[in-house]
């Protein structure tokens, strides 16, 4: 049994418990949030269900527009001292957009079958929690008010978002 703990320097707390590489179990500790942030955390918490990803309204869709939106929030944010809390709160929502899209990786495009499709899925895995990393290190600079390190962070996932559609979206 292998334990990935991500926590920050914000009152949050997200702990994954990886059995085997393969089943995974979620548990949050949520301290000081307000009940918006908790709702976006808690539907981790949910195990996931076959869906239609493709679909408009899917979990990964969906998940992933959770994501956008935040962004372009978070992008109106930075550099403001006094929109700090606000700005680590959109970090932490789309954190948890993004370990919800790791539950639900894309459908077989172009008919990938077998180890074809589990490698392509695992890639998007993997890049899921990338991002999440990268998250968790923008809510550690604008907790400490490294602006341009938070800068940084920022443009770097928008290169992943670009470079994912472009994998990920056919």
């Amino acid at each position: 049994m292998m334990n990935l703990s991500l926590s920050t320097a914000a009152p949050f707390a997200l702990a994954l418990t990886i059995f085997g590489g393969t089943a995974i179990s979620r548990s949050l500790v949520v301290a000081d949030a307000s009940a918006a942030d908790a709702s976006a955390l808690t539907s981790l918490a949910q195990d996931g269900e076959k869906h239609d990803e493709h679909e408009h309204g899917g979990v990964l869709h969906e998940s992933m527009e959770r994501m956008q939106s935040s962004m372009k929030g978070l992008r109106k944010m930075l550099g403001k001292p006094d929109q700090k809390a606000e700005a680590i709160a959109l970090c932490v929502t789309m954190e948890g957009a993004a370990l919800e899209g790791f539950m639900h990786p894309p459908e077989s495009p172009d008919g990938l079958e077998g180890a074809e499709l589990h490698a392509y899925q695992a890639e998007f895995k993997k890049q899921m929690l990338s991002v999440t990393g990268m998250l968790v290190d923008l809510e550690i600079a604008l907790q400490n008010g490294d602006d341009d390190k938070a800068k940084e962070l920022y443009r770097g996932l928008g290169a992943i978002k670009k470079e994912g559609h472009e994998i990920y979206i056919k």
